[in-house]
């Protein structure tokens, strides 16, 4: 199994007032998870999730786990997935969401695509109260990874954001 890459300091947040609730006026908010999969199916957009309202997404670090150990992943660059399952589900089952409580998930790939979720029944019963946010970018914007990913190594924003919560994740999660 191959870990889901968790990326390190990887945004600029938002400024937090009541003006931007829903994020910057040049952003759009998609109100619907069928809006989001009618994106999907378009093919011209990619998707990021995270659990912080994003206004600009500069390259980072990405790490992934490799027999216990964790090391760079390629050079710095803003992630995204071509699909929308996996970034609604890391943007609720975000590690940030889950420090110092108790429970375990783990989200890998067979063949480099299917989604493998597992979980702990803590962790699940603290998911259903976390939020998040799937961002939309121009798939022009980037170049293509591997598999479902897509990488750009220079700062983005984002065209539109969907407000995300545990009802939206469509992956079967094996509870542990």
């Amino acid at each position: 199994m191959v870990i889901l890459h968790s990326l390190v300091d990887v945004r600029t947040i938002f400024c937090y007032n009541s003006e931007m609730e829903s994020g910057p006026k040049n952003i759009e908010v998609i109100n619907t998870k069928e809006k989001l999969m009618e994106l999907e199916a378009s093919g011209e957009y990619l998707f990021h999730g995270s659990p912080n309202r994003i206004f600009s997404f500069e390259p980072r670090q990405a790490f992934t786990d490799q027999d216990g150990n964790r090391v760079p992943d390629g050079e710095p660059a803003v992630f995204t997935s071509s699909e929308i399952e996996t970034p609604i589900f890391r943007s609720i089952f975000h590690e940030s969401q889950f420090d110092g409580k108790e429970g375990t998930f783990s989200m890998g790939f067979t063949n480099g695509i299917k989604p493998l979720v597992h979980a702990s029944e803590a962790t699940i019963v603290l998911a259903k109260n976390n939020k998040g946010y799937v961002y939309v970018f121009h798939k022009k914007d980037f170049e293509p990874h591997r598999d479902t990913d897509w990488i750009s190594k220079k700062t983005v924003t984002p065209y539109a954001v969907f407000h995300s919560s545990f009802k939206d994740i469509d992956l079967q999660i094996d509870v542990k």
